[in-house]
């Protein structure tokens, strides 16, 4: 409706989409008050549910949580409806510490994505929420700003090509991976260099490379090679596949200073 009003009134000016102000679709509550639906069962269960499930014939709230291979859906969520999601791994959920994780990521989901506020990620901060709190370290600049993409890069590249692959200009890319020694991933960011990620992103934020790490090798290294001289790239060792991983918002805008 937006974009088709805009047409009429603006005719001559071009239209630029931002996810970020995407309207919910409220279902078979949409264009109803309170007052008439305060005797809804189905409404009022929604509203004591604190507003998180399906809305009748509509959208919900909740926010996709994953990782690994959950890449491709986390990404395809963000290139299809400019939603948040949060790469981490659920399975924290249910293990010993399930119950003080539950409570992190009900509050760190709450704080960090729904929140209109820009992520400020700096090398001394602690200002975000426990499950978000990274440390981090410059690997090459001092500065990006843009929305988090990508996640595991192999997983990633499964949606080259696709109507699920992320607009990649202006973003900063997040890369990880468990599996994949220096050749394997020497092809993949070549990949992403042949497609012309690098030309088009504003930074890139590294997680971990368990094998390559393993094997004395340099997943830092190698994308410098690759990325060109000028393009800002950070790293840290608190998100990817480790069994202490903290959590990252995919498809949020982020500043990294």
């Amino acid at each position: 409706r937006a974009r088709r009003t805009a047409a009429i009134l603006f005719p001559e000016v071009r239209q630029e989409i931002v996810p970020g102000l995407r309207e919910m679709d409220f279902g078979a509550f949409e264009g109803r008050n309170y007052l008439e639906m305060a005797h809804d069962p189905v409404y009022r269960g929604w509203v004591d549910g604190n507003c998180e499930g399906v809305c009748p014939g509509g959208e919900s709230r909740a926010v996709f949580c994953g990782y690994s291979d959950l890449t491709t859906i986390m990404n395809g969520i963000y290139a299809r409806t400019g939603k948040a999601s949060v790469w981490y791994q659920a399975k924290h959920l249910a293990g010993r510490d399930g119950e003080r994780q539950r409570r992190l990521l009900s509050e760190a989901v709450k704080a960090a994505v729904r929140d209109t506020a820009i992520l400020e990620l700096t090398e001394a901060s602690k200002r975000m929420p426990e499950l978000f709190d990274l440390r981090w370290e410059w690997i090459r600049g001092a500065s990006m700003r843009g929305t988090v993409v990508g996640g595991n890069i192999r997983c990633l590249l499964k949606l080259a090509g696709t109507p699920y692959w992320p607009k990649m200009r202006g973003k900063i890319l997040f890369l990880e991976a468990r599996s994949g020694s220096l050749p394997q991933m020497t092809a993949y960011v070549n990949q992403l260099k042949q497609m012309g990620v690098f030309e088009e992103i504003n930074g890139i934020f590294l997680g971990t490379f368990l094998q390559m790490e393993k094997e004395g090798e340099s997943m830092a290294e190698l994308v410098k090679r690759c990325a060109g001289e000028k393009l800002p790239i950070a790293g840290t060792g608190e998100v990817g596949h480790r069994a202490d991983s903290k959590a990252l918002v995919i498809g949020k805008e982020a500043v990294f200073t």
